[in-house]
């Protein structure tokens, strides 16, 4: 997954899942890490970072 990836799965769990998105990106971690997939749980994280920036208080999309 690169970084738009991210980006895109941040804002699809935003839209569906409004301020619990990164709860439920934490969840998805987890079961990654209940699989053994440390690749997944990577990924996972880091779009859990991305959706705590995209929910920021002062994040402003950059044109």
């Amino acid at each position: 997954m690169d970084d738009l990836d991210i980006y895109e799965t941040a804002l699809d769990l935003i839209k569906k899942f409004g301020r619990e998105a990164r709860v439920e990106a934490a969840m998805r971690s987890d079961r990654m890490l209940d699989r053994g997939d440390q690749h997944a749980v990577g990924q996972w994280n880091k779009v859990m970072q991305a959706v705590e920036e995209l929910q920021s208080p002062g994040f402003r999309l950059r044109h």
